[in-house]
């Protein structure tokens, strides 16, 4: 049993005082509360959750039974009645929804998962043991949810995954394992939650730098919103209990052969289809991005490659210092691969070292930082211009950078003062951006 479980193993439990099977069928265990030593069939003794959270998941199941057995419409009451009555797990891989302080969230999904090490979709572990929760969430979406006309049939929306969300405030992100079109609703009683969502996200942007003033506001507790799970997308404060609920289509779910789409399609997913697709992603606008919108510090080359991994580099001679800041991995690895190329020029030195400590507003000069070797043709302005741009300090950044408050910074200064580390320049990338804490001089 995990530690910290609420149980601790004491070995097997021999058959004569089992009562009935053979010593691996069950096990010892106490109860560190109340100090109970118990019977555990082995086969409920599951990693990431104990034998109390087995009982009252069976327990969330059974409620779920009698609500499907009874023949009528599923309500929002029903869905809520369940969802109380089921232990969430503590989710630390989903890093990308993760509020920042904080290192786990209540979330499990149901139905076809992305398996990242597989590269496709697998079914759900919880969809294999507690069907019936997924069974009463899913008639309950064909019962109350949207409807499409689409040659002459009334399609409902289409999905092979669940997700199940409880007391957290996702952070903004994109969901790219989904096909797209996503299902959302709130249940509980609580005073905020909406959704935030940015309808013209086209992907060319880094999430972080979607402009806040285009965000929509959605209220998603009254009645089912359609969206791009794609596009940005976050959750408001919010203060009570709040659920939420996401119907959506796992990316690669053409892949899985009949018998894991039989076995989905048990459990209560409606499988997508050609027309069930097209009907519902007619009914979500076309991204017009956002082409105004400034990257800081030089950053423009992440336009039109936010959705690449970040070790992707684009050719070309560009200053170092506005690269540092715009990707410092990448950067330093860009350093290392001229110095294992050759032997380095003994009058060209590391742009951190190069950088001055600049607190009176004098600017970096482009040709202080690149080599003594010219280009053939003269690089993009962009970064040189970005590590030459000032910034007045108004707000302790707090990285223990010894800066003092209305003084003057270049970024080559700021990023000298980092001394290499890789954290403080990205925390002084996001610190950049935010006027209150830097105020921009030069825009």
């Amino acid at each position: 049993v995990a530690p910290g479980a609420g149980f601790a193993a004491r070995g097997a439990v021999e058959p004569a005082a089992a009562g009935a099977g053979s010593p691996g069928d069950l096990v010892h265990v106490v109860t560190l509360s109340g100090c109970c030593e118990v019977a555990v069939p082995r086969t409920r003794v599951r990693r990431k959750e104990n034998y109390l959270m087995h009982r009252r998941r069976l327990q969330a199941c059974e409620r779920a039974r009698e609500k499907l057995d009874a023949k009528k419409k599923i309500s929002d009451e029903d869905v809520l009645e369940v969802l109380r009555m089921w232990p969430f797990g503590e989710n630390r891989v989903r890093k990308n929804v993760i509020p920042l302080g904080q290192e786990w969230v209540y979330s499990d999904t149901f139905g076809l998962i992305h398996s990242r090490s597989l590269g496709t979709c697998v079914e759900s572990q919880l969809s294999k043991r507690y069907s019936e929760v997924m069974l009463l969430v899913s008639r309950w979406v064909r019962d109350r949810g949207p409807k499409r006309k689409r040659g002459g049939k009334l399609l409902s929306f289409p999905f092979t995954s669940i997700n199940l969300n409880f007391s957290y405030a996702a952070k903004k992100h994109r969901d790219r394992f989904n096909l797209g079109p996503s299902l959302i609703r709130a249940l509980g009683e609580f005073d905020g939650g909406e959704l935030g969502y940015f309808p013209d996200d086209d992907a060319t942007l880094p999430v972080e730098f979607l402009p806040m003033e285009r965000m929509e506001t959605i209220d998603i507790r009254r009645a089912f919103r359609v969206f791009d799970g794609r596009r940005g997308h976050c959750v408001q404060e919010f203060i009570g209990e709040r659920f939420s609920v996401v119907f959506f289509s796992c990316r690669s779910y053409r892949a899985a052969d009949a018998d894991l789409r039989r076995r989905i399609a048990e459990c209560g997913a409606t499988w997508p289809s050609d027309d069930s697709n097209e009907a519902f992603t007619r009914q979500i606008p076309v991204a017009r991005g956002y082409p105004d919108v400034v990257l800081p510090y030089g950053a423009a080359k992440r336009r039109g490659a936010a959705t690449q991994n970040d070790s992707e580099e684009e050719d070309g001679s560009e200053d170092e210092d506005a690269a540092l800041l715009c990707n410092p991995s990448a950067a330093h690895r860009r350093l290392r691969r001229k110095t294992a190329s050759g032997p380095a020029d003994s009058t060209q030195q590391h742009p951190l070292q190069q950088a001055p400590d600049d607190t009176s507003g004098a600017a970096l000069r482009p040709a202080d930082v690149t080599p003594a070797a010219e280009p053939a043709e003269a690089p993009d302005d962009a970064p040189k211009a970005a590590a030459t741009r000032r910034y007045r300090l108004l707000r302790h950044p707090h990285l223990a950078l010894g800066l003092k408050l209305q003084n003057i910074y270049t970024q080559g200064a700021l990023v000298k003062r980092c001394k290499g580390d890789l954290s403080k320049l990205t925390a002084m990338r996001r610190k950049l951006a935010d006027p209150a804490t830097f105020e921009p001089l030069d825009d």
